[in-house]
C-alpha cells in the first residue's frame, strides 16, 4: 500500500499557488496600438497655428493695388482751343470787322483758311512760305501766297482792295501778335492796279 506522504502533498499544492500567483503577476499588459492619432493632433495643431501666423505674415506683405488717381477735374479739357480773331469787311464793304473762331492751332495754313471762309480770300488762295524774323526789335512777318491772290487783288476795287490786304494783315499780326508783315506772291512784289506793296504793311485800326 502506497503510504500518503502529507508533506509533500501540501508543499507541492504552495509550489503551484505560487506558481500560478507567479505567472498571474508576470503576464504582460494587453499594449494598446499606436494609431498616431495624438501626434496627429499636436502636429495639426502647429500646423494650424503656423499657417494663421504665416497668413498673417503674408496679408501684410500684400501689395494693393491703388486706385487710380481721380482728383483730376471732369471738366479739365484735354484738348486745348485756341482763339483766333479773323477780320474781314461789312456787308458794305466799308468797314473792317472781326470775330473770335475757335481753332485747334495757329498756322499760316489755318488763318487762310478761316480767311476764305468769310470771303475775304478766294478759293485756291496758299500760303507757299511763311517767315517769321526779328529787325531792329520788332516781330515781322513774311508771307508768299500763291498766284490766285495777286488775281483776286487784279479784280476789285479800291474800297475791296483795302477790305482784303488789311484783313489779311490784321489777322495775321493779331494771331502772332507781331508788329509787322510784308506779303509777296509767288517770290515777287504784290502788286495791284491801285498799289505797289513793296514795303512792311502795319495793323490798322478798325475804326480808321
Amino acid at each position: 500500500m502506497f503510504t500518503i506522504d502529507k508533506k509533500k502533498i501540501i508543499y507541492t499544492i504552495i509550489m503551484s499557488v505560487l506558481l500560478l500567483s507567479f505567472l498571474s503577476g508576470c503576464k504582460p499588459k494587453e499594449e494598446i496600438p499606436d494609431d498616431g492619432k495624438d501626434n496627429e493632433v499636436i502636429t495639426d495643431a502647429t500646423d494650424n497655428n503656423q499657417t494663421d501666423e504665416e497668413a498673417s505674415d503674408d496679408q501684410g506683405d500684400v501689395d494693393v493695388d491703388e486706385e487710380p488717381d481721380t482728383d483730376t477735374p471732369d471738366n479739365e479739357e484735354t484738348d486745348k482751343v485756341l482763339e483766333l480773331m479773323v477780320y474781314y469787311g461789312d456787308e458794305n464793304a466799308e468797314h473792317i470787322i472781326s470775330k473770335p473762331i475757335e481753332v485747334e492751332s495757329i498756322s499760316p495754313e489755318i488763318i487762310t483758311e478761316q480767311l476764305i471762309a468769310v470771303k475775304v480770300l478766294p478759293e485756291g488762295v496758299e500760303v507757299i512760305k511763311f517767315e517769321e524774323q526779328k529787325e531792329n526789335g520788332a516781330y515781322a512777318l513774311h508771307i508768299d501766297f500763291s498766284e490766285a491772290f495777286q488775281t483776286q487783288i487784279f479784280q476789285m476795287g479800291t474800297a475791296g482792295e483795302y477790305i482784303m490786304i488789311n484783313s489779311v494783315v490784321n489777322t495775321f499780326l493779331d494771331a502772332y501778335d507781331a508788329d509787322k508783315v510784308r506779303i509777296t506772291v509767288e517770290g515777287m512784289v504784290l502788286e495791284s492796279g491801285h498799289a505797289i506793296y513793296d514795303d512792311y504793311l502795319f495793323f490798322q485800326s478798325q475804326d480808321e
